[in-house]
């Protein structure tokens, strides 16, 4: 497309005026920036859209202070072995102490 423009203002010939060159470099900045925030405008959409993985563990640090528990038995002995660690984990019913039972087989 061209324009056209007076030679004097006596005389209203119209003379062709070819196109910069500063104008057809402006053109495609502006569109190419449009192209820009669309397509990142579509891209942002398409990932927050996407499902997201659920977390099931969760990774902390500290101290955790256990249950005390005070154990007691009805006769008196030696202890042959312990079955356990302090701070190991125990069920209700697990032996924890085995006794020396020599003083009961001497009593029967």
């Amino acid at each position: 497309m061209s324009q056209t423009a007076p030679i004097s203002p006596d005389n209203f010939t119209n003379v062709p005026i070819p196109p910069s060159k500063q104008q057809k470099g402006k053109k495609p900045i502006p569109l190419l920036l449009g192209l820009l925030v669309v397509g990142g405008g579509i891209s942002y959409a398409v990932w927050r859209t996407q499902p997201q993985k659920a977390v099931d563990t969760l990774k902390l640090s500290g101290r955790i202070e256990g249950y005390e528990t005070e154990i007691g038995i009805k006769r008196s002995g030696r202890i042959e072995s312990i079955a356990f660690r302090e701070g190991a984990y125990v069920k209700k019913g697990q032996e924890l102490i085995k006794l020396d039972d020599s003083n009961d087989q001497l009593l029967q």
